[in-house]
């Protein structure tokens, strides 16, 4: 099994979660979370105001279905920036609760330079969101050559590093 079909193996898993009370409540809290983050001045969300954003339809869950990536798309309205990020979130149940973590996760970037043929319009959604799935398959989301989750992928995302980090984020106002 190749990287493109098992984009298409996560394409299914993800019409099949969309039904999930699970897959739902990480998204929309995810999504409250991250307004909150940026009603409450946190400094580094702040960019998020001058721009379009939305949480992804698809979730990077383990194979337990209690921790996961998420993926922020983001599309910068300001034409003189020429490239749009997604911005990968950990998110880690506990307590029937899921915690998110921004802090020291990864950002991909689209340079519209190579991608659009007018660099001042932002990259669609749809190849924000694209962009990053390949990259995560390619990266190791699934077990070489099946369509399996490889649990250690997302799980190993979990370090007291992480957590350190993500306190020092929620306090820098």
């Amino acid at each position: 099994m190749n990287e493109q079909e098992q984009l298409e193996c996560l394409n299914k898993m993800t019409a099949t979660w969309r039904q999930d009370k699970v897959y739902k409540n990480v998204r929309s809290e995810l999504d409250s979370t991250f307004n909150s983050w940026i009603d409450h001045d946190i400094k580094a969300v702040q960019y998020y105001r001058r721009t379009i954003w939305k949480v992804d339809e698809t979730v990077f869950f383990n194979t337990s279905k209690n921790a996961a990536i998420l993926l922020i798309l983001q599309q910068d309205t300001n034409t003189n920036v020429y490239k749009d990020n997604v911005h990968l979130i950990f998110a880690k149940e506990q307590n029937g609760k899921w915690r998110f973590f921004y802090k020291s996760m990864h950002s991909l970037t689209a340079e519209r330079y190579y991608v659009k043929e007018n660099p001042e319009e932002p990259c669609s959604f749809k190849y924000l969101s694209d962009m990053a799935k390949m990259r995560i398959i390619e990266s190791g989301y699934f077990k070489k050559g099946q369509c399996k989750i490889r649990d250690s992928y997302i799980n190993d995302w979990y370090t007291e590093k992480l957590e350190q980090k993500h306190q020092k984020f929620l306090n820098n106002k």
